[in-house]
């Protein structure tokens, strides 16, 4: 009996097996293709699909794979550039845990590589220079380490073996290559290291199905935050919201069409539109809002004079944020000289290397100016060993930074004086010095002009360049060096996103630099925080040989109404236009049109506010104020006092359009304390004094000040001082803080130890707010500490909110409260 019993449960378990194996096997008939063949860079599936694959987040020898600032919606972006009509996109992300023993002796092999690696380099640069050379990327690491290590040790979080695998199937091979050029675009643009599994591709899909399978290649580690902000979880974000730019009213009901950039992979745009469209008056429209709401720096670049749209007046509006600059001969005109090395104010140069780097950037854009006159390799070789030679007779040594990263303009050489390096070198019999002086005997007349040393700033917030004036002779060489001038800028600095304006584009694609340099813009430029739009007449005016790589890496397009007949076709051709939107389009006139976003087109009334219409069309006038219907409502009516006290109020304090604050105040763009990118402190005039607002950077001031707003709609009472004791001071409950920011080189180490005993003997508790590039020095045991120190961003927010929580359930104490400053 006992024998039959065992005999039925082992049948039974068998009869179970036997039944899941087959339900198993029949969900997999049903989710794994007939046929696949495989080829070196994609699969076809059943014959009428292809398919690619991308793996994501490999790290390799100098690159983490994922960034460690990943916005949140990098998964939203990759499937929001998903193109129903041509190309569809499945993303595969799988988590396994790691024991937690495994993954600190991960981290430790980690650190230990990160000192080998720090130690080689510094080899390698002293026996190649003679000077070693320290990278602070590899002492960002080793704190990065660190502190994962010190999470995974507390169980606070997890360490995961994990895949991130992009899957594209489009039903035709152009459609394939097209949607992988915008995935690739995406991915670049957030400096996310990744493998096209080329002779894999089987192996990469099958990893990618929903099957226990992996592929060895495209295995990672990860924390569970980063795990987390990965994950697929959502619907794709939609680039139309509630809050982000308003570009006008849509024609077929008059609500609002607002779309959130930050929604979008990246701002890039391009916009068509003939003479007296309308097509300048937007673009200024949205160069205002962009600066004004999102705090971006614009870089406005035409070819043509400033006519009915006043371009000069929007700049002039913007005062000492702004600069205008005019290239040319005539009088009044600004200039460029070519030869001086542009060193932006704002750019942070860690090492003589960065330099040594800009200077070889600088030689590199020289020969692009040159390249117009029509210069073979050799000639380009010779340039630069001349302008080498010439530097070195002035004093400046490409390696030794000390003789020309604080050299005045004044001091720099000058393209007249190239040419006599040449005309010695004629003597010479060198046939490139003779043909480099023929191209440019103008120097010596109607080029004269650009002899001049430089008169102009690269550190305003919008700049805008009008190449008008400068002769068509020479304009193709100008336009070469002063985009090339932003690229280097852009290439540099980011510490802001940059938007770069070209108007009347056709004319810079004409030269074949300059087309190069606008691709750059478009398929690069988002890994340097950087946009781009691009404005001309017709789409014939873009070339056909790079008219995919322009739509693929733009994500709004806007066709500018008062359309000619015989454009309709390549219009309808180039953006894809449907049948209801080509009716939709010629509905259009002056001052509307179609804005397209991921592939939807909607019929626009492009909209300006009182404000922008008088400021665009060259109305405004100093102290003139716009017709507001109610002035602006605060989120949150606490704040009042404190913008009385400090005449000071920040854009994000304000529900609606910011630009009204602009009455009677004036702007500065300041880095978000708390958060990633940029906002504005709007101050009154008469507390500003050269560049500083009550004797304070308008960065210090800002800072403070959305501090002081936190803690104030926190419950604490906030005293704001300017001159003298701490920049905040703040009680709740009884319990005190005194709050210091502190930037790099504003005090010393002696002064920092100071500062923090006496404000410890007044107050007890104090704080040091560092930028995170100064907190190793401030945080140092010998200076003021870790216990007392914290980096601006997500770590001060916590901060302060396990302080307002420790403050509110303590005992209160009885001693004299803190009150508002009056300023």
């Amino acid at each position: 009996m006992n024998i039959i019993s065992k005999f039925r449960g082992k049948k039974t378990v068998a009869d179970i097996a036997i039944l899941k194996e087959r339900r198993h096997s029949e969900v997999v008939r049903k989710v794994t293709p007939t046929l696949i063949e495989e080829f070196e860079d994609y699969l076809t599936i059943d014959k009428d699909t292809f398919v690619t694959c991308v793996v994501l987040g490999v790290p390799t020898k100098h690159h983490n794979g994922f960034p460690k600032t990943l916005p949140l919606n990098f998964t939203g972006q990759i499937m929001a550039i998903e193109n129903t009509g041509e190309f569809l996109i499945d993303i595969s992300y799988k988590c396994s845990p790691i024991p937690p023993a495994e993954a600190m002796a991960l981290l430790d092999n980690s650190m230990y590589v990160n000192r080998v690696s720090m130690a080689q380099v510094e080899k390698e640069t002293r026996k190649e220079t003679g000077v070693s050379v320290h990278s602070q990327r590899y002492d960002f690491q080793a704190q990065d380490f660190t502190y994962l290590f010190k999470e995974v040790y507390k169980n606070e979080q997890k360490l995961f073996d994990t895949q991130y695998i992009i899957v594209i199937k489009a039903s035709s091979l152009e459609g394939l290559r097209n949607g992988t050029s915008s995935v690739l675009g995406v991915i670049e643009a957030n400096v996310v290291n990744y493998e096209m599994p080329y002779h894999k591709m089987l192996d990469t899909y099958m990893a990618a199905l929903p099957f226990p399978t992996s592929v060895e290649f495209a295995e990672m580690q990860q924390l569970s935050n980063s795990c987390g902000a990965l994950l697929p979880l959502n619907d794709p974000l939609t680039p139309l919201a509630d809050t982000g730019l308003l570009y006008g009213l849509r024609k077929a009901d008059g609500s609002p069409y607002i779309i959130d950039w930050q929604t979008l992979a990246a701002a890039h745009h391009i916009i068509i539109g003939g003479t007296g469209s309308g097509k300048t008056v937007e673009l200024m429209k949205l160069m205002m809002s962009g600066h004004d709401i999102l705090g971006h720096r614009f870089i406005y670049i035409t070819p043509k004079p400033d006519s009915r749209t006043n371009f000069i007046s929007v700049a002039n509006y913007y005062a000492d944020q702004a600069q205008v600059i005019q290239i040319g001969a005539a009088s009044g005109c600004q200039n460029i000289n070519p030869l001086q090395i542009m060193i932006d104010s704002n750019q942070t140069m860690l090492t003589d290397a960065d330099y040594v780097t800009l200077f070889n950037n600088h030689l590199e854009l020289l020969t692009a100016f040159f390249s117009v006159m029509d210069t073979s390799t050799n000639m380009d070789d010779y340039i630069i060993q001349s302008l080498i030679e010439l530097y070195r007779r002035h004093g400046i040594i490409r390696k030794n930074v000390s003789t020309w990263k604080n050299r005045a303009g004044k001091d720099y050489p000058v393209l007249v004086d190239l040419r006599e390096i040449w005309k010695e070198d004629v003597e010479k019999k060198n046939p490139s010095a003779v043909a480099m002086l023929n191209r440019t005997s103008r120097l010596e007349t109607s080029w004269e002009y650009i002899n001049r040393p430089t008169d102009i700033r690269m550190d305003k917030d919008l700049i805008v360049i009008d190449l008008s004036g400068v002769p068509g002779s020479l304009q193709s060489a100008m336009n070469v060096f002063v985009t090339g001038l932003m690229s280097l800028r852009f290439n540099t600095d980011l510490t802001k996103k940059t938007c770069v304006i070209i108007d009347e584009g056709r004319v810079f694609l004409q030269n074949k630099s300059l087309t190069e340099f606008i691709l750059k813009m478009y398929t690069q430029g988002r890994s340097y925080e950087m946009s781009a739009m691009f404005a001309t007449q017709q789409v014939s005016d873009i070339n056909k040989d790079i008219q995919e790589l322009f739509k693929n890496n733009s994500f709004v397009n806007i066709v500018m109404g008062n359309v000619q007949p015989n454009s309709y076709k390549g219009l309808e051709d180039f953006f894809s236009l449907s049948p209801d939107d080509m009716r939709a389009l010629k509905t259009c006139g002056v001052g509307e049109g179609l804005v397209q976003v991921r592939g939807k087109s909607t019929a626009v009334s492009f909209s300006l506010t009182d404000l922008e219409k008088d400021v665009i069309l060259g109305e405004w006038k100093a102290g003139k104020k716009a017709f507001i219907d109610s002035g602006f409502q605060l989120i949150d009516d606490r704040l009042k006092s404190l913008i009385i006290d400090q005449e000071g109020i920040m854009s994000d304090w304000v529900e609606g359009d910011p630009k009204v604050l602009g009455i009677d105040r004036v702007p500065y763009n300041i880095q978000q304390t708390f958060g990633r990118g940029m906002t504005q402190v709007w101050v009154n005039p008469t507390k500003v004094k050269d560049g500083k607002i009550m004797q304070q950077t308008p960065d210090h001031y800002g800072t403070v000040l959305q501090i002081g707003a936190y803690l104030l709609l926190k419950g604490f009472e906030v005293k704001i001082n300017h001159f003298e004791d701490a920049d905040i001071i703040a009680e709740l409950n009884g319990h005190t803080i005194a709050i210091e920011y502190e930037r790099q080189g504003s005090h010393s180490k002696k002064e920092l130890i100071d500062k923090k005993t006496k404000l410890q003997t007044t107050y007890g508790k104090v704080l040091f707010i560092v930028p995170s590039t100064y907190y190793s020095v401030v945080a140092d045991p010998s200076c003021v500490g870790p216990e007392n120190t914290v980096s601006r961003g997500s770590a001060l927010d916590e901060y302060l909110t396990d302080l307002w929580q420790e403050y509110r359930d303590l005992k209160p104490l009885i001693q004299q409260s803190c009150s508002v400053l009056t300023a």
